[in-house]
C-alpha cells in the first residue's frame, strides 16, 4: 500500500519541520517531546494545515492522558447518527462519491445488527441506473423503497413508511459548481421533516481544495455531519481533519470499500489515530 522508503511521508519523518517555521511558532512548540514532534510532523506531511496540527498536538500536551487519539478526541467531534433520535436520515453531497451504495452499508448495518426496521426513500430519478442500483439493494435488504420527484410525493413516500424505525434518503448527486442542482435538492428536504439527520458524503482521495469547494457548495443544506467515503483509495488524511474542523462538524462515518455492509465503519479518534500512524508502524 506505501511507497518505498524515499516517499515524501518518509522523508518527513527523517526532517524536523518545526524547525523551519517562524521563531514565533517555533516559540510556541518548544518543549514538546520526541512524540509529539513526531506527530506534527505527521500531521503536516498528511496535508494538515499548520495551524490545525500545530493546536492539535498543543492540546496533546494538556491533561494527564497523552497521545495522538487523545488530542483527536479533544480538538474534533465525533458522533454516530444511528444513536440520535432522529427518524429520517439523508445523504447528500456530489456525483460519484458512492452515496447510493453507503445508504445500502448504513441500511444492512441498522437491519442485521441493530435489528432495526428500515424503509428507503430515493429522489435520485436523474442518474442513469440509479433507482436500479437501489432496487437491487431493497430487494436483497427486504425493504420497501419509494421514488420520490416532487414534494407531494416525498411527503407520500414518508407517510407510507411510518411504522419503520428509520427512513434513508438518497439524493440527488450534484455537482458542488452547480448551484442550481444543489438548490433542487434543498427545496425537498423540508419534506421530509424538522427531526432529520442530513450527512454530507465526501470522498477522501479528492484535493483537498475541491473537498472544501464541496462543503462550502452544501452547507445550504445544513448538514449535520460528514461521511468520509472511498477510505480504501488514499493514503494521506489530513483534509479530513482540515474539513472536519473547518465546517465545526462531527465526523460519523467512513467506507473503505465496496462491500455491504463490511466496508462500513464509524469515525473515532482511535481510528483516526491508527490512520495516521499505521505508515511508522509499517516501516518498525
Amino acid at each position: 500500500m506505501y511507497g518505498p522508503r524515499g516517499n515524501t511521508l518518509h522523508t518527513a519523518l527523517e526532517s524536523d519541520p518545526i524547525q523551519e517555521k517562524s521563531a514565533d511558532i517555533a516559540g510556541e512548540l518548544a518543549g514538546l517531546d520526541a512524540e509529539s514532534r513526531r506527530n506534527y510532523s505527521w500531521l503536516i506531511m498528511h496535508g494538515v494545515e499548520e495551524p490545525i496540527a500545530r493546536r492539535i498536538v498543543l492540546m496533546d500536551r494538556s491533561g494527564k492522558e497523552r497521545g495522538l487519539a487523545v488530542a483527536f478526541q479533544r480538538a474534533l467531534k465525533f458522533r454516530d447518527p444511528l444513536t440520535s433520535s432522529a427518524r429520517v436520515i439523508a445523504l447528500v453531497g456530489p456525483t460519484g462519491v458512492g452515496k447510493t451504495t453507503t445508504l445500502a452499508k448504513i441500511a444492512a448495518d441498522l437491519i442485521l445488527n441493530r435489528q432495526r426496521s428500515v424503509g428507503m426513500i430515493t429522489l435520485d430519478t436523474f442518474r442513469v441506473g440509479a433507482v436500479a442500483q437501489l432496487e437491487t439493494y431493497a430487494k436483497l435488504l427486504q425493504v420497501r423503497l419509494v421514488v420520490a420527484r416532487t414534494p407531494s410525493e416525498v411527503k407520500a413516500g414518508l407517510h407510507s413508511l411510518n411504522r419503520c424505525d428509520y427512513v434513508l434518503v438518497d439524493t440527488v448527486g450534484s455537482s458542488p459548481y452547480n448551484r442550481r442542482q444543489v438548490n433542487s435538492t434543498a427545496s425537498l428536504l423540508p419534506d421530509i421533516g424538522d427531526e432529520r439527520e442530513v450527512i454530507l458524503c465526501m470522498a477522501a482521495n479528492v484535493r483537498e481544495a475541491e473537498q472544501q469547494a464541496i462543503y462550502r457548495r452544501f452547507s445550504v443544506l445544513k448538514p449535520t455531519g460528514l461521511i468520509f467515503t472511498k477510505l480504501d483509495e488514499t493514503v494521506t488524511y489530513g483534509g479530513l481533519l482540515n474539513v472536519c474542523i473547518k465546517a465545526d462538524l462531527p465526523l460519523t462515518l467512513y467506507t473503505d470499500g465496496q462491500r455491504v455492509p463490511e466496508n462500513l465503519g464509524w469515525m473515532s479518534a482511535k481510528t483516526l489515530s491508527k490512520w495516521f500512524a499505521r505508515d511508522t508502524q509499517a516501516e518498525n
